[in-house]
């Protein structure tokens, strides 16, 4: 596109179709497709409408599309603030009165900018009846919320007046594995884990309830544990159930041993 209209000096008319061609110039918009165009181009189709981006080249590198935002003018921009827009990608719907906003996903400004600048990445839809609602987000840390702007740990999923559920369905022909949930731990790190030793927490799932204030941290656990010596890559474990009593103590219940014999407290 920019090849094409490198051949013309556009002036102030209101609207002109260089070559024949259906572009239009108007009060300083490109309109392709419509002689009046309401934003820098803006392109208008009475069918299917696209753009492409391709790209052919000996190394590999693909096709983008670049955003950048600062603060005060091009010619003398300045740093951008907390909770400022960095790229949107929006979509409108007609819903027969006019063109209304149904959904968009932004980049914006999280936290102090410096060298690098924090920022969250979300998706924000509206339901059919209000506007739209930040649904996704992944902040700076990479942490994912689900229904909730603020996400305190990897994974957290948020469901106001209904049930927060997580389904998992497996399909398979035959007799195999179904749907399963996995967890896993190592010592170390991801780049240099280590062997698990005796009594290491493998995985827990915790359970924890409104009191009036807030979440308490720990109403019941199901722990799984590293029960014995590890030899020959071989992991023993167990499992352990915890509850709280009446006054807020936390205490093990039950406990399945590696070799099936259980423990009631």
């Amino acid at each position: 596109l920019m090849g094409f209209f490198k051949d013309f000096l556009f002036s102030d008319e209101p609207s002109l179709s260089p070559g024949g061609q259906d572009i239009y110039y108007s009060t300083g918009n490109v309109g392709i497709g419509t002689t009046t165009p309401n934003d820098d181009l803006e392109v208008a189709e009475d069918g299917p409408a696209g753009i492409r981006v391709s790209r052919a080249s000996t190394d590999g590198s693909g096709p983008y599309l670049d955003f950048y935002k600062s603060r005060a003018t091009h010619s003398a921009p300045i740093v951008v603030n907390d909770n400022d827009y960095t790229g949107l990608v929006r979509v409108y719907a007609y819903n027969g009165i006019s063109y209304v906003l149904s959904g968009y996903n932004a980049f914006r400004v999280d936290g102090t900018p410096g060298i690098q600048t924090p920022t969250e990445f979300f998706i924000s839809l509206s339901n059919g009846t209000d506007t739209p609602k930040q649904v996704f987000t992944v902040n700076p840390s990479g942490k994912v919320g689900i229904g909730t702007t603020t996400p305190e740990e990897e994974l957290e999923i948020v469901a106001d007046q209904s049930a927060s559920i997580i389904k998992v369905i497996g399909y398979r022909e035959g007799i195999g594995n179904g749907a399963f949930l996995r967890v896993g731990s190592a010592r170390g790190s991801k780049a240099s884990p280590k062997v698990l030793e005796n009594n290491d927490v493998i995985g827990t799932f915790i359970a924890g309830g409104y009191n009036g204030t807030g979440f308490v941290n720990d109403n019941g656990r199901i722990k799984f544990v590293v029960d014995g010596p590890i030899n020959n890559g071989i992991i023993p474990s167990r499992i352990e159930f915890t509850t709280s009593d009446s006054i807020g103590g936390v205490g093990s219940r039950m406990v399945i041993k590696s070799d099936g014999k259980i423990t009631i407290a």
